[in-house]
């Protein structure tokens, strides 16, 4: 698992966008295939819905890669 620092709001951060940041699709379009065919979880739970928000503390996974969210710090 490796730390991922984003600027993280109270609303957290769409899936999506985090799975393209991550480096587990080159593109929207692929972390929204991805997503949608169950491919990725969320702590250790399969989620399917790319408008899903997640926030810092929160394990996202694909394949055999893993990041944690974390706060950036400015």
């Amino acid at each position: 698992m490796r730390p991922l620092p984003l600027r993280l709001g109270e609303g957290g951060v769409p899936l999506q966008s985090v799975v393209q940041i991550a480096g587990f699709a080159g593109s929207g379009g692929s972390a929204k295939q991805i997503i949608q065919a169950g491919l990725v979880r969320v702590n250790g739970q399969v989620e399917t819905r790319r408008s899903h928000h997640v926030h810092a503390g929160d394990r996202i996974a694909f394949e055999d890669d893993e990041v944690e969210l974390t706060h950036h710090a400015d």
